[in-house]
C-alpha cells in the first residue's frame, strides 16, 4: 500500500528533520534506511522528483540533478553537525570531580612515572591488556591522533606478564607511553565486574590537580574517538590555574 508508505514515511521524516529520532551518530545507517524506503514510496506513487531529494541527503552521489545533489549535502552536513553537537552534550554531561588514587607505575624502560608528575596538566590514561579486543581497537585509534594533545597520554597495562604487552606494544608501534599496573592500581582503577577480572578498557581523564573528570568504561567505535577525546580534554584545560 504506497499510498499508506508514503504517509508514514513523511511522518518519520518530519521527526528526524525536528531532531526528535535519530538525533546519535551511531543512528545514521538507520536514518538511511528510512529515507530510502521512503525514497521508494515516492517513486511508487510517481514521484521521482521528491524521491530523489531523500535519496540526496543519504548519497548525493546517486542524484544527477546539481541543485538536488547539493540540497541532498547540506541537509546531511546539518543533520551530522547536530549529531556531533548532541554526542559532545552527551560527553561533557558525564563530568565528574572525584579524587584519583595515587600511583607510580614503571614505564617500558624501567622508569617509574606517577600521576603526581602529570600536575599542572592533564592526563588521558586507558587500562587495557593484549587479550581484550576493545582496547587494542581504541588504541589502535589512539595511535593516530594522541600528538594533537602531546605529553598527556599514557596506556596502563594489567597484563599479568608485563613482557606480554611490552612486545605487542612494540609490535604495534605505540607512541604514547606504555605503563605496568600494579595490583593496587588495578584494583583502584578496573574494578572487577566478573570472576573473570578487570572490567576494561576504561579511559581516566585527570585534570591538571589530579582530579579525575572524566571516566569511560568500554569503548564505542563510532568512529568519534579523537573527538571526544579531544572535548574531554579541552573541559578539562578550561579549568586548569593560570
Amino acid at each position: 500500500d504506497w499510498p499508506v508508505a508514503e504517509r508514514y514515511g513523511e511522518a518519520v521524516m518530519e521527526e528526524i528533520d525536528a531532531g526528535r529520532i535519530y538525533s546519535r551518530i551511531s543512528d545514521a545507517a538507520e536514518e538511511e534506511r528510512m529515507r530510502r524506503l521512503y525514497a521508494a514510496a515516492l517513486d511508487h506513487q510517481g514521484k521521482a522528483e521528491a524521491a530523489d531529494r531523500q535519496i540526496a541527503i543519504v548519497d548525493p552521489g546517486a542524484v544527477t540533478t546539481d541543485a538536488i545533489r547539493a540540497a541532498g549535502a547540506a541537509v546531511a552536513a546539518a543533520e551530522r553537525a547536530r549529531r556531533i553537537a548532541n554526542l559532545r552534550s552527551e560527553v561533557l554531561a558525564a563530568e565528574i570531580h572525584q579524587p584519583a588514587a595515587p600511583f607510580r607505575l614503571r614505564d617500558l624502560n624501567g622508569h617509574e612515572i606517577g600521576l603526581a608528575d602529570y600536575l599542572g596538566k592533564p592526563l588521558v590514561a586507558l587500562f587495557w591488556a593484549t587479550w581484550c579486543e576493545p582496547c587494542i581497537a581504541e588504541l589502535r585509534q589512539w595511535n593516530g591522533f594522541f600528538e594533537k594533545f602531546p605529553g598527556l597520554f599514557a596506556a596502563v597495562s594489567i597484563e599479568a606478564e608485563p613482557q606480554t604487552a611490552a612486545r605487542f606494544a612494540a609490535k604495534q608501534g605505540y607512541r604514547f607511553p606504555i605503563l605496568f599496573a600494579d595490583s593496587a592500581t588495578e584494583r583502584a582503577y578496573t574494578p572487577s565486574s566478573t570472576l573473570n577480572g578487570g572490567n576494561i578498557p576504561q579511559l581516566y581523564v585527570f585534570d591538571s590537580r589530579g582530579n579525575i573528570r572524566f571516566h569511560v568504561i568500554g569503548f564505542d567505535d563510532d568512529g568519534m574517538l579523537a573527538e571526544k577525546v579531544g572535548w574531554m580534554v579541552e573541559e578539562v584545560l578550561k579549568t586548569a590555574p593560570k
